[in-house]
């Protein structure tokens, strides 16, 4: 209860500032006042909502469905504290939160520049729009809310449902926590952008704006590659980036801002581009509303593995409509001011001027944002077109998103050698030489060292001809001033970048494995020997966790990597989860995901559904057919122990009879006891092992069934790692 109230009031004080805020210009200074003092309130109240949550999951309150949904006793301290932000609700409230804090230290920022009133407007009107999905979407809902009808009022669950294992890693405290500070400080170039149309400032907003949309760049970019790094370590991709729906939603508003970055310099050294800018600083907002909708509606939960559940379509209407409405309001506030803006001083600007360059630059980078922005929207398109389409991959990203990366580079390094307004080519070619000479030489070294891929030969030639140059400029630009070698450091580690990410994918083999205890397989000339499974995290009682021994050796060299596979109560033991092993070395690293685990028996079992029927593995001739199920699970001879049944009928070319097989399931262990009946005429017996029901079904289940021969145990199976094993390296 005091949770709900206190979203209310925040709201309230938000509404408060808002309308205080946009009445101050006109109205004086004691609205300005409410409006700044309702903001300080509001910022208490997000900071008061989020230590209430984050108390309750820390305290096991289970009564919250929010707390039930995603935590649990088990988790260590800081996956617990991770909880807060793990699902739908608590990662909005973490959005807030940051909002919030931003929102007040830029308050007195804006206030020196006299901008406080319609930036601050703007802002808390961003505010309004999550606390109001709050409200909607509420993380203090009790289960008996929840779940009415089912959950008496009052009800206490005994343990939680926990947190997701995929999500149970030390990157999730960090990650989360600096994309959505990305994520928040986009809203400052955007609050500024439109203050600067109701201001009809088309010059001064440029210089105040820029250091936020820098600092907002940063830190989405950052945590963009933090997360990258983590699906490396966790998902078992085999690299740093898929092409994951939801990891394009986070890139599509960061290489907006990068691009206008770049567009602020040109308009504020010439006076163009003013219009670009507006949009620009919109589209970066914009973006990330869209990532947030991608991610946080559900709507991609069948093509991302980052994708939330779906919440509802109260609040998938409400992501939508808050979409629409920023939409909507930068275009009437555009078409409003447009006949205002400055005009045609974009075209005053030469072909060899800097901000030529800066321009093109920009567009080449918002063609990489159509390109990546096409394929993550396909799973929306799709549908339109039925069945049958299509899919999105990363080889259909790479192959369209290189050749304009490596544009970017040569673009990016020909204009930072450029001046402003005029450049004289021969000067400018002059510059150049150096770099050009390095780029060829290196590219005729790969060359000799049997690289013979243009497209790759390029892109050393580009790389290398882009980090020569801005590390020439770093060493003449340091004794000056070290702050203004930040752009140059920037595109230094935007080349690498390009680098490893588009040759480390296009030089990458794998081969499928599999090995049993104490095998060995040669594969990409390393030795791989399966020393065994050893189950880890026994402490925990709410998974069985196995690490596999990998011994690696190659050229005298050995070392170890423990690919991981586990079932967890999270998802009932259905399906486990896996987690890969790396050997990393200075040129490459060996890869290994894990696929499951895969018996082999001398007389291997078989799976049989209702109404069909399987050949015997001792005889080809003799088949088994299952009649009907009886899944009563009536209980025999002592409370733990469930009886289940099936009517089979046996039968080959000259013998045909009907029988009825049983397994005991013990629940409180979950083993099964099975009942063996030889198998008339033979030297074999039959008996059922365990039942495999389908949950979306119970008519399609099957009944699995083992065999032996008489007066022997069935035998124990050889247990194989299934994985694939990856060989991520530069160039080959």
């Amino acid at each position: 209860m005091f949770g709900t109230v206190a979203v209310w009031i925040t709201f309230a004080l938000a509404l408060i500032s808002c309308v205080s805020y946009f009445f101050a210009e006109t109205k004086g200074n004691t609205t300005l006042k409410i409006g700044r003092y309702s903001y300080y309130g509001m910022t208490v109240g997000m900071l008061v909502i989020s230590l209430y949550l984050l108390s309750n999951i820390l305290a096991h309150n289970f009564q919250l469905t929010y707390v039930w949904k995603y935590s649990g006793t088990e988790l260590p301290g800081h996956l617990l504290a991770s909880c807060f932000f793990a699902g739908q609700e608590g990662s909005f409230l973490l959005w807030g939160l940051m909002l919030a804090l931003i929102g007040y230290i830029l308050m007195p920022y804006v206030a020196r520049k006299g901008y406080e009133p319609y930036v601050m407007g703007f802002y808390s009107l961003i505010l309004i729009f999550i606390l109001l999905i709050l409200i909607v979407k509420s993380p203090f809902a009790y289960v008996w809310e929840t779940f009415p009808g089912e959950v008496a009022e009052g009800f206490i669950p005994h343990k939680g449902r926990g947190l997701n294992p995929i999500l149970q890693n030390y990157w999730i405290t960090i990650h989360p926590p600096i994309l959505f500070l990305g994520y928040s400080a986009m809203s400052v170039p955007f609050s500024f952008a439109m203050a600067a149309l109701l201001k009809k400032d088309f010059k001064n907003w440029i210089n105040v704006s820029l250091p936020w949309t820098l600092f907002a760049s940063g830190v989405l970019g950052f945590g963009i590659m933090l997360g990258g790094y983590w699906a490396y370590e966790t998902l078992g991709w085999g690299g740093f980036w898929a092409w994951d729906p939801v990891e394009n939603s986070s890139l599509i508003p960061w290489l907006i801002s990068v691009a206008l970055i770049h567009t602020m310099m040109v308009q504020n050294r010439t006076g163009g581009l003013v219009k670009t800018n507006i949009i620009l600083a919109s589209l970066t907002f914009i973006f990330v509303l869209f990532a947030t909708f991608l991610t946080r509606s559900g709507i991609l939960g069948d093509s991302s593995v980052h994708s939330f559940a779906d919440p509802g379509n109260l609040v998938y209407g409400l992501l939508l409509a808050m979409m629409g409405f920023f939409l909507a309001l930068t275009f009437i506030l555009l078409l409003m001011r447009v006949k205002d803006m400055p005009k045609n001083i974009e075209n005053q600007s030469r072909f060899s001027s800097r901000e030529f360059g800066l321009a093109i630059g920009a567009l080449i980078l918002l063609l990489i944002t159509f390109i990546v922005l096409f394929g993550t929207s396909w799973p929306l398109i799709e549908p339109l077109f039925g069945d049958g389409r299509y899919s999105i991959d990363a080889a259909w990203y790479n192959k369209w998103t290189m050749p304009f990366a490596l544009l970017m580079l040569l673009v990016n390094t020909v204009y930072i050698f450029a001046r402003w307004r005029k450049t004289s080519t021969k000067a400018l070619l002059k510059k150049l030489l150096p770099s050009f000479i390095s780029g060829i030489f290196l590219s005729a070294v790969s060359l000799f060292l049997g690289i013979t891929n243009p497209a790759h030969l390029l892109l050393i030639f580009a790389v290398v001809f882009s980090v020569y140059s801005n590390t020439e400029f770093i060493s003449s630009a340091i004794r000056k001033s070290f702050a203004s070698t930040g752009a140059f450091f920037a595109h230094i580690g935007i080349a690498v970048l390009i680098l490893g990410a588009l040759s480390s994918g296009s030089y990458e083999s794998n081969e499928i494995i599999r090995l049993a205890k104490g095998d060995t397989i040669n594969v990409f000339g390393y030795n791989i020997t399966h020393l065994g499974k050893k189950q880890i995290e026994l402490h925990f009682r709410d998974r069985e966790k196995f690490a596999f021994d990998l011994l690696i050796e190659k050229e005298g060299s050995k070392s170890h990597i423990f690919p991981i596979i586990y079932w967890s109560d999270f998802n009932d033991k259905e399906t486990p989860f896996k987690e890969p092993g790396i050997d990393r070395y200075l040129h490459e690293d060996l890869y290994i995901s894990p696929f499951g685990l895969e018996p082999e028996y001398e007389l291997a079992p078989i799976d049989v559904g209702k109404e069909h029927s399987g050949q015997m593995p001792f005889d080809s001739s003799w088949k088994l057919q299952l009649l009907k199920f009886d899944m009563a699970g009536r209980n025999h001879e002592e409370d733990t122990l469930l009886e289940f049944a099936t009517f089979v009928r046996i039968s080959n070319d000259s013998s045909v009879y009907e029988d009825t097989l049983v397994t005991r399931l013990d629940i409180s262990s979950g083993l099964n006891f099975t009942k063996w009946k030889r198998i008339r005429n033979t030297n074999y017996e039959i008996g059922m092992l365990k039942i495999i029901p389908n949950k979306e079904s119970l008519t399609q289940s099957q009944a699995r069934y083992g065999f032996r021969e008489v007066g022997k145990e069935m035998q124990k199976p050889k247990e194989y790692l299934v994985m694939e094993v990856a060989q991520n390296h530069i160039f080959g």
